[in-house]
């Protein structure tokens, strides 16, 4: 890819993971103040201080343009890519030793998962890009 497109499409996606992780933390504020429910509530207060550490590493690498937030913020994206598709081989062998077929939520649930841990891998690698080009830039 040339050097120009790897900074047009690194800036883009760090505009879409800054704005995902904005709404996630606007979602755990909503769980840990809104529903009754005090699962809900530790959820959201478990998942709030990680979103929000991503956003500021994201925001720090895409628009402060910082060479070492930009790479945590890749292995962030790594480990979450890692989990994601742990989570879909679990899925999967729940499925294939319980004996029953998949059913429309449980298809579903993988292929969300699945297009998850890609997207978040290619992101993770993109940021790496990213990195290296700041380095050369000297930031």
């Amino acid at each position: 890819m040339q050097p120009r497109l790897v900074l047009w499409v690194a800036w883009i996606n760090g505009l879409v993971l800054i704005l995902g992780s904005a709404f996630l933390i606007g979602v755990c504020l909503h769980c840990m103040i809104a529903p009754p429910s005090p699962a809900a509530m530790f959820g959201g207060m478990f998942a709030f201080p990680f979103f929000a550490a991503f956003c500021a590493l994201q925001y720090l690498a895409t628009l402060r343009r910082r060479s070492r937030a930009a790479l945590n913020a890749a292995m962030v994206l790594f480990g979450t890519a890692g989990l994601s598709l742990f989570a879909l081989l679990t899925h999967a062998s729940q499925i294939v030793f319980g004996g029953s077929p998949p059913d429309l939520p449980a298809a579903l649930t993988m292929a969300l998962l699945l297009a998850a841990g890609v997207y978040l891998f290619f992101g993770a690698r993109l940021n790496v890009r990213w990195a290296r080009k700041l380095e050369e830039q000297g930031r």
